[in-house]
């Protein structure tokens, strides 16, 4: 529904959470288990985006 948002300028509300959703990111395949790549040790760097199978789940936290 709001991807068919027509004029953003006439609802500048819907535009904000729009916007805000496309922002988001979704990861269904993120391993939790005690063999989960995000357990194992890693480097201590920061970076802005979560790969797949969450191993650097820690350098995005550090960015928070």
């Amino acid at each position: 529904m709001l991807g068919r948002l027509e004029d953003p300028s006439c609802y500048p509300a819907l535009d904000l959470v729009r916007r805000t959703l496309r922002g988001w990111r979704f990861y269904h395949d993120l391993r939790t288990d005690t063999d989960a790549p995000m357990r194992r040790p890693c480097a201590a760097l920061a970076t802005p985006n979560l790969t797949s199978d969450g191993a650097n789940l820690a350098a995005v936290s550090s960015r928070i």
